[in-house]
């Protein structure tokens, strides 16, 4: 290359031909980060159809969610959902749909969301649906809210608190009982309330 044809002075013809030289980007090394596989995951999701129980007092009186109001056909929510019309309606919860890595995503204050019932803790607001009038409980000195969760022992239940609270998840053959009053209360006696939910569908049978 002639540069000095070209009228460029010899130090800048250096420093031009020393840029030509240069490389165009950093190079490979220990401080520079390397480009490396693509590392998202999408986990396969997986068809399930479980049933979990519960029950609701207030001041130690059941709370009623046999209303048609409350059915799948009207909440018209398929992961947490209720079949009103069928034995203990109000109080098995179907858990339904597909579901990311086959884990349900549903918990005891997302299901009540369905219904219209806000469970925050330590407040429970109920929904306005038949001749529920969507007051707030909030916990105080003497009452509170309680989520337990009933394990078989021996002959009858053992109610135990959910350290979980709202944020319970649903799965299969859980009992739940969902309690507002007095620590002195009868747990026993309201647990009776709670079904024990029936067997799982197979995983292949279509949503209902």
């Amino acid at each position: 290359m002639r540069l000095l044809a070209l009228g460029i002075a010899p130090a800048l013809a250096l420093v031009l031909l020393a840029g030509c030289a240069a490389p165009t980007g950093p190079r490979p090394g220990n401080d520079t980060p390397q480009p490396g596989p693509d590392t998202t995951i999408t986990l396969p999701t997986k068809f399930l159809h479980e049933h979990a129980a519960w029950s609701m007092f207030l001041l130690g009186e059941q709370v009623d969610f046999t209303d048609p109001a409350y059915d799948l056909f009207y909440v018209r929510n398929i992961s947490a959902h209720l079949h009103v019309q069928e034995e203990h309606g109000g109080s098995i919860v179907h858990i339904e749909g597909n579901f990311t890595d086959g884990v349900p995503d549903v918990t005891l204050q997302s299901f009540l969301a369905t219904l219209g019932v806000r469970f925050p803790g330590p407040s429970l607001t109920l929904d306005t649906k038949d001749g529920h009038n969507g007051t707030t409980w909030n916990d105080t000195a003497t009452l509170r809210w309680r989520v337990l969760v009933g394990d078989a022992s021996g002959n009858g239940t053992v109610w135990r608190d959910a350290p979980e609270g709202p944020l319970l998840p649903l799965r299969d053959g859980v009992r739940v009982l969902l309690t507002y009053g007095a620590p002195e209360q009868d747990i026993a006696a309201q647990g009776q309330a709670v079904p024990f939910p029936p067997k799982p569908r197979q995983a292949t049978q279509q949503p209902a």
